[in-house]
């Protein structure tokens, strides 16, 4: 199987991404999922799922805009 560079730079920032928010925030996975646009695998909670978290998916990058620039700046 052949993998595009491409593919891998995407998974590695997506890994970066779940790394980030389980190591330095408060944020739930499924608030991290929900950012990365991560379809339900579950069939029930997919079901059941009204809301789209989008404030706090807003405050989580938020979060993360900071944390970079921070970074950055170092």
């Amino acid at each position: 199987m052949s993998v595009r560079k491409r593919d891998v730079i995407v998974h590695g920032l997506h890994s970066t991404f779940r790394d980030w928010v389980a190591e330095e925030t408060d944020y739930p996975s499924e608030v991290a999922e929900m950012a990365l646009a991560h379809a339900i695998s579950n069939k029930v909670e997919a079901a059941y799922r009204r809301g789209n978290l989008f404030e706090k998916r807003r405050g989580m990058m938020g979060e993360l805009d900071e944390s970079v620039a921070t970074q950055v700046l170092r």
